[in-house]
């Protein structure tokens, strides 16, 4: 009697932990490219034999290691077992059971599809008192269920091969003849071809990355005579089999700008296969289809990943400089800045590009994109700024500005763009929450993942125009009382704003256009439609062509607007108090190339603010103002829970000995990032007649911390406004000032450097810098290639104390890595540390 062999089966179960269950769910195993689509779970309670619960799947299991690869599904609500024990079916599209388990009791369904089927009983179980990060496994090596063992709890690892598991290869045949089946073995030459193509980086190591326009080679061996054998192979778009590229074996290359396959050697027993991708070959997952002679094709096991190739001189997204190409490809660690223009500071961000569920995320967020856009870097990327967020089309990330983050993780607890895809992988619904930085660091992975060269970057004072059509202009209103109009006030300026350049050569446009793109994934304002941002050239940018694709309005006014300010009148009406033509676009900062520091590109994007070529690209003028210099000086970098010293100066510039009497009034607003604001903080008003030998009359307030601790909550920022009304000319000024706290530091001790596959510990450290407790509080730390996510949840740390948590690193990859911890409390928001590591 033959031994049953189960292919597609659970492989991973997590049903119960301490306290409230978390994180539940099961694996599914098998074969890669098996689809998923309309399968269902069953969960069947052990009391009744009855199904309380089904749950529906989908997906393409993925290729994770000889042919093979599982997807974790998320089900809240598995029961926990109990004296009869529970069990799960796993049905398929056919209502077919393939398999009926059962855990801390064997039963018999009385119901359902598993109706009359006994229980198979996993012999191991969880407990109340077991770790929600931890999960039962099946361990071994085989090509079927029987072949595996359970054992548990161990650390889960949902979406990947369990740890102590080894798949392996399905067997391969082809049509049986007359003398019998075709024993057929194919190599993808994975090693060599990955070496070749520079994707060696990406871990997802039973997968054929290639660049387009580079050749591979396969080699096929067999128990006929291959001497005289025909060849016919065919590249089928996954999972759009519709999409198929046929390429007859030759025996010599065929033309640069077409698929081919030519024999590059041949004996009796194998044969070595070349394979040719154009540069303008359509990018994203494929499979592999070999037909010898007359008998049935036969698949590769492992997906052809083509991505776009920077190393090919006629790829559009061709880069010439190895250091570039370094930078921009193929690093996985950045840094993005946040802050002001005065007080910023960089965020280490790990990109983790070259991650399983990272490149399978990206596939999968492609395979939204029509097949024959595809192959074009300028319409990719642009749809990409589209998919990255939620807005239209249920993508990666929910874009949140509230302060309110309840249901998801708030902007500022990522750290890298690899958890994030690898949650929308798993779970096919958008993540909560981003802003503009996150939704940056996430498609700067996804560009570089898919072979075009990305970088972040941050442009301090940006401008937000809401007019149709953009009038390069930001209209800002305050009423008689000084205060800010927020409902008439449409445009702001962000204290800083996130997003991409892509590079790329741009064939659409008249030449010149090449280079860097600015594309942009945050949703701000509608383009075509749907919220998206670019390819916009940066040289058109800079020029202020009007004409350009695309949406290049829009991000010229980010970096090169005017911004007017608005005084209510007696009258009701509106008047300009001041134009200020250098207020928006400064320092535009990215990382540099090969250093953890900051590099300036301003100057990519602007002609030097007032120059001649400047005013030229907005068509604007000046405006004079009055004889009295007013100067607003908040103390930037206040250390957190401490007060703020705030300065304003009045000189008078002119030596006329006419008075000016000076009527000052001053606000301070905390604000988000974006400047909509949340609440006024300060409000004060004087009168003082201004020294007219040219000295200065100063005075100094102080904003106490009783007044901005309840909005350390949620993310913000202050900005601080003077008008200053002189009676004499009946003329108003106005200075507005953005400034921040110092961010609580999280201070991390750890070795500087490491040894690979050598661990070693660190521990993270933090006081609590304000006079009240912190309440629900929640630690992390990780870093690429050196600590999985870690997360501490603390009942409460009292005001002044201190707490430190200690950690594993585990080196796992070469090269230079950020350790990065961050702090989360219901009354503190933005506490954060880093540190670099070398690993040898």
């Amino acid at each position: 009697m033959a031994t049953k062999k189960t292919v597609v089966f659970i492989n991973e179960l997590h049903y119960d932990n301490f306290g409230w269950g978390s994180r539940e769910g099961l694996e599914i195993a098998g074969p890669a490219g098996t689809n998923l689509d309309n399968w269902k779970i069953y969960l069947y309670s052990g009391t009744n034999g009855k199904p309380y619960k089904i749950a529906s799947l989908k997906g393409l299991i993925p290729n994770l290691q000889n042919g093979w690869g599982c997807i974790f599904f998320y089900i809240p609500d598995i029961a926990n077992g109990g004296t009869q024990g529970d069990g799960i079916a796993l049905v398929d599209s056919k209502g077919n059971v393939r398999q009926f388990l059962s855990y801390e009791g064997q039963f018999t369904a009385s119901e359902g599809p598993a109706a009359g089927l006994a229980s198979d009983n996993i012999p191991v179980k969880e407990t109340g008192f077991s770790s929600s990060l931890n999960s039962l496994q099946l361990i071994g090596e085989g090509d079927h269920y029987e072949a595996f063992k359970w054992t548990g709890p161990v650390l889960a690892s949902p979406g990947a091969v369990n740890k102590g598991q080894k798949f392996l290869p399905l067997p391969v045949t082809t049509k049986p003849t007359p003398s019998g089946p075709i024993q057929l073995t194919v190599s993808s030459n994975l090693a060599q071809n990955r070496a070749a193509h520079f994707t060696d980086k990406y871990k997802s190591k039973d997968m054929l990355l290639v660049r387009r326009g580079f050749d591979f080679t396969i080699e096929v061996s067999s128990s006929i005579d291959l001497s005289s054998s025909t060849f016919e192979l065919t590249l089928r778009a996954h999972p759009e089999t519709k999409n198929s590229i046929n390429l007859p074996v030759s025996d010599t290359p065929g033309e640069p700008d077409k698929h081919y396959a030519n024999v590059k050697s041949r004996t009796e027993k194998a044969v070595v296969l070349n394979i040719h991708t154009p540069v303008t070959a359509t990018v994203g997952q494929y499979t592999i289809w070999i037909k010898i002679n007359d008998n049935s094709p036969t698949k590769l096991p492992e997906p052809l990943v083509v991505l776009f190739n920077p190393w090919h001189p006629d790829d559009l997204v061709y880069l010439e400089d190895p250091a570039w190409r370094n930078e921009y490809i193929l690093n996985d660690q950045g840094m993005l800045w946040v802050g002001s223009t005065n007080n910023n500071s960089p965020i280490p961000w790990n990109f983790g590009q070259f991650n399983i569920n990272s490149l399978l995320c990206s596939l999968s967020i492609l395979q939204k994109i029509a097949f024959e856009e595809r192959h074009d870097p300028v319409i990719l990327s642009r749809r990409m700024s589209a998919l990255v967020n939620a807005q239209d089309d249920n993508g990666v990330l929910v874009g949140n500005w509230s302060g309110n983050y309840q249901g998801g993780t708030p902007p500022t607890g990522w750290v890298g763009s690899a958890d994030i895809l690898n949650q929308y992988f798993i779970t096919g619904k958008p993540v909560r929450y981003a802003q503009c930085w996150v939704f940056s660091g996430t498609l700067t992975a996804i560009m570089r993942c898919l072979g075009i060269p990305a970088r972040s970057l941050t442009n301090f004072d940006s401008a937000h125009d809401t007019s149709k059509p953009y009038n390069r202009k930001v209209d800002k209103y305050y009423k008689k009382d000084y205060s800010y109009n927020d409902e008439k006030t449409n445009d702001s300026v962000w204290n800083f704003h996130v997003w991409n350049d892509v590079w790329m050569k741009r064939p659409d446009l008249k030449p010149g256009y090449g280079g860097w793109q600015a594309i942009d994934a945050t949703p701000q304002e509608e383009s075509e439609g749907i919220y998206q941002t670019g390819p916009a050239p940066l040289i058109a940018v800079k020029n202020g062509d009007k004409e350009v694709n695309y949406d290049l309005e829009f991000v010229y006014a980010e970096v090169n607007a005017d911004t007017y300010h608005y005084l209510e009148t007696d009258t009701g009406e509106y008047k300009v108090i001041k134009k200020e033509t250098d207020a928006v676009g400064h320092k535009i900062t990215t990382k540099a190339i090969g250093k953890f520091q900051a590099h300036d590109i301003t100057l990519e994007y602007k002609y030097q603010e007032g120059t001649v070529e400047e005013r030229a690209s907005i068509g604007g003028e000046d405006e004079t103002a009055g004889d009295v210099l007013v100067s607003l000086q908040p103390q930037n970098n206040t250390p957190t829970g401490e007060p703020i010293p705030i300065v304003v100066n009045l000189t008078k510039q002119a030596t006329s000995k006419d008075p000016r009497t000076a009527k000052v009034h001053i606000t301070v607003d905390i604000v988000y990032y974006t400047g909509k604001p949340i609440s006024p903080l300060f409000d004060s008003e004087f009168e003082v007649v201004v020294p007219d030998d040219r000295s200065t009359f100063s005075k100094k307030f102080v904003i106490e911390p009783s007044a901005y601790i309840p909005f350390l909550g949620s993310d913000h920022s202050f900005i601080a406004r003077v008008f200053v009304y002189l009676k004499e000319l009946d003329q108003t000024s106005l200075v507005s000032v953005p400034f921040d706290l110092a961010d609580p530091l999280i201070t991390i001790q750890a070795p500087t450097s490491v040894t690979l596959k050598e661990k070693s510990s660190g521990v993270v450290k933090f006081k609590n810098p304000l006079p009240i407790p912190l309440t629900s509080v929640i630690l992390t730390v990780e870093g690429q290639g050196l600590v999985s996510r870690d997360t501490v949840k603390i009942n409460d740390i009292e005001a002044g104390a201190e707490i430190s948590h200690s950690f594993e690193i585990n080196p796992k990859e070469p090269g230079k890595k950020y350790l990065i911890s961050t702090l989360f409390a219901k009354e503190l928001h933005g506490a954060r540390g880093s540190f670099l590591v070398s690993i040898k």
